[in-house]
């Protein structure tokens, strides 16, 4: 491996994590880290997804931090508002891949921007 796989080994780990960890605190998977606001662990993911964004593609650093940014808060939000809405509409009844269409609902802004601009 070169540094250039490593260094991009490296963003997508930082992303995933910067999105999973708070992810689980969210939504109370992680009990004892779930002291800050919700407002505060989407601020968190943001700006770790900044820095993997930046790091992936150093040559457009800024258009990559955006777009992550977009894509991986957007998935954490669009996962919270489906599951609100869902539970509001449906409370019995929770199919496991249902998690995937408020994940991909709010990830959708930031793909179609990465689409288009690279």
């Amino acid at each position: 491996m070169d540094t250039a796989e490593i260094r991009q080994l490296f963003a997508l780990l930082l992303g995933f994590f910067a999105t999973l960890i708070p992810g689980l605190a969210i939504f109370r998977v992680m009990p004892n880290a779930t002291n800050l606001p919700i407002t505060h662990w989407l601020m968190i993911s943001t700006i770790g997804l900044i820095i993997g964004g930046g790091l992936y593609k150093p040559r457009r650093w800024w258009k990559s931090a955006i777009v992550w940014a977009m894509i991986g808060t957007g998935a954490l939000m669009g996962l919270l508002l489906y599951i609100y809405v869902r539970a509001l509409i449906l409370p019995d009844i929770f199919l496991r891949i249902e998690w995937a269409i408020g994940l991909l609902m709010g990830a959708m802004p930031g793909m179609l921007l990465y689409k288009y601009w690279f």
